[in-house]
């Protein structure tokens, strides 16, 4: 189901804290703020080490844009608990800062369409704005991991929409020209790009 521009679906699960804490998560714990959920196949495996240990090393980036990172993966708590234990350099997430959420019963990946046949989550991320609506979503095959920087760059480039009611063209970065959504001053753009071409 595409969920663009709708609103995200609810859920409220356990999940592992940092520091080790185990408590129930729910999506709107965090109305009000960015969310960022990122699905991932399975703890101790191979790209998903990187991914979150990118994510969490971005923790200041991802605060100034008001915006709270929460894994989601079929794995127990313990499971997560466990795999936080282990050095980066051994392939674990030692100091992890986001919470990560237990979806055993895979009810949380099927809400989303991103549960693969093998039982486990393909690599997917989903941005949900300040109102609960999503934003973004992108799904990777498990060979491929995302990319953190474009994670920022979107929110960034939603968050200026919203402020402006510019669109973010191709290779947008934050404090770059948008192009106005009038079918008269949209030209304005594309001359100042491409006035030579």
């Amino acid at each position: 189901m595409l969920l663009i521009r709708r609103e995200a679906p609810k859920f409220t699960a356990d999940a592992y804290f940092p520091n080790g804490v185990f408590k129930t998560l729910s999506l709107d714990d965090y109305q009000g703020k960015w969310v960022v959920l990122i699905f991932y196949p399975l703890a101790f495996t191979f790209a998903c080490t990187s991914a979150l240990t990118f994510l969490s090393d971005c923790k200041a980036e991802f605060d100034a844009l008001n915006a709270q990172v929460i894994g989601v993966s079929v794995d127990s708590v313990y499971t997560t608990h466990a795999w936080t234990q282990v050095e980066r350099k051994r392939g674990g997430i030692a100091d992890l800062n986001f919470p990560i959420v237990s979806d055993l019963t895979h009810s949380i990946g099927k809400m989303y369409d991103c549960l693969l046949p093998t039982g486990h989550h393909c690599r997917a991320t989903y941005i949900i704005d300040p109102n609960g609506i999503v934003r973004h979503f992108s799904m990777n095959e498990p060979a491929v991991e995302r990319n953190v920087g474009e994670i920022l760059r979107i929110i960034q480039a939603c968050k200026s929409y919203d402020v402006n009611g510019e669109v973010c063209p191709a290779n947008w970065r934050k404090g770059g020209k948008t192009i106005k959504t009038d079918v008269n001053k949209k030209n304005e753009y594309f001359e100042a790009v491409f006035g030579d071409k």
